[in-house]
């Protein structure tokens, strides 16, 4: 990840609530914060590579200067620990999945949400963003997941799982495919979906949990 002053950084975090920040030619730590006080569940870095969001299990998320990590902004409001936060395609929106069975929208520097997706009968474990930032994806432990207007926060779809717990999703580079890893217990999965069609197009079982799906970047 670079930079906003052309550096290469890297950025870690974990179960010892911080958030650290690497110089990545020397591996050199340039600074730690104690960010949550808890489990630190995600760090993301904003595509301009200046900002950093993390999401914990104190129930908030919060905004960092990505080199010094100085904090910028914390999003508080929700009532459950934050399972994920993510910004959009043009780091104007950051948007958080939390245990207390909601998913919201955060417009950078500004203190309250835009948007509070409610809908989800169980927790959210993850929520994101369309490649272009107008829609947004959230699955949790309901099997389920709700595609959104990310401004009005309007549900415009919703696709159900073959597996009850969601976990992690991820969109094609162009937008077209949606990606979904799911399962508990001895049905673990991953799942290829035309979202917009709902449509599922491919469907993997595995004999492991699935934590993380992702794309290519040529899809």
């Amino acid at each position: 990840a670079r930079g906003a002053a052309g550096d290469e950084i890297d950025h870690s975090a974990g179960d010892d609530g911080t958030v650290r920040s690497w110089d990545f030619e020397s591996s050199r730590l340039l600074a730690t914060r104690d960010a949550h006080g808890n489990r630190v569940r995600t760090v993301t870095l904003s595509s301009d590579g200046a900002m950093i969001v993390s999401a914990g299990d104190d129930n908030f998320a919060r905004i960092w200067e990505s080199r010094t990590l100085s904090m910028t902004q914390q999003l508080a409001g929700h009532e459950g620990w934050v399972r994920s936060a993510f910004f959009n395609h043009d780091d104007s929106l950051v948007v958080t999945a939390s245990e207390d069975g909601t998913a919201r929208v955060w417009r950078v520097g500004q203190a309250r949400p835009v948007t509070i997706f409610e809908g989800h009968e169980k927790i959210v474990t993850f929520a994101t963003f369309t490649p272009d930032g107008t829609t947004v994806a959230s699955t949790g432990w309901d099997g389920k997941v709700f595609i959104w207007d990310a401004l009005s926060g309007t549900a415009t779809l919703t696709l159900t799982l073959s597996s009850p717990n969601g976990n992690q999703l991820a969109f094609s580079p162009d937008g077209d495919l949606l990606a979904v890893a799911a399962g508990e217990a001895d049905n673990h999965i991953v799942e290829l979906w035309e979202w917009r069609k709902a449509r599922l197009v491919d469907k993997a079982a595995l004999s492991q949990p699935v934590r993380a799906v992702a794309f290519s970047p040529d899809g």
